[in-house]
């Protein structure tokens, strides 16, 4: 029986700490945006296919 309830003990923690790993996870904010975001527009903003997929992105044509 002790065996029963050191699993049931167990899996109680396991269950804990992923619903405040979760819970955390949930409430962190952001800091910025990410790293392919920031990269130098001045190259993109010279090639017309860039231009283009940038304007159809912006109104939701492109993935």
């Amino acid at each position: 029986m002790d065996g029963k309830i050191f699993a049931r003990i167990g899996a109680v923690v396991v269950i804990a700490v992923a619903l405040t790993v979760t819970a955390i996870e949930m409430s962190s904010k952001d800091d910025g945006p990410d790293a392919p975001a920031m990269r130098d527009r001045s190259i993109a903003s010279q090639d017309p296919l860039a231009a283009e997929l940038r304007r159809c992105s912006g109104i939701g044509e492109a993935g």
